[in-house]
């Protein structure tokens, strides 16, 4: 099949599909004038379909800032 320029980034169904055919994947920005280009999928349709929302990490307290330790006698 020779070289395929896609946008990327490509998914991995695309990219399975495209090497079994023999194909060689080339990023579209490479592709020269009035090549055939596969366009990527939407982002929408790409997203996974939920993700859990990360909770914040706790701020350190700075010890930048700290009373000096006292010195045991």
């Amino acid at each position: 099949m020779g070289r395929v320029y896609v946008e990327h980034p490509v998914t991995p169904e695309l990219k399975a599909e495209l090497i079994a055919s023999g194909a060689r994947i080339v990023d579209a920005r490479f592709a020269p004038p009035g090549a055939d280009i596969y366009k990527a999928k939407a982002e929408a349709e790409t997203a996974p379909e939920a993700e859990p929302e990360a909770k914040p990490k706790p701020k350190a307290k700075s010890k930048r800032n700290a009373a000096p330790a006292k010195a045991a006698d």
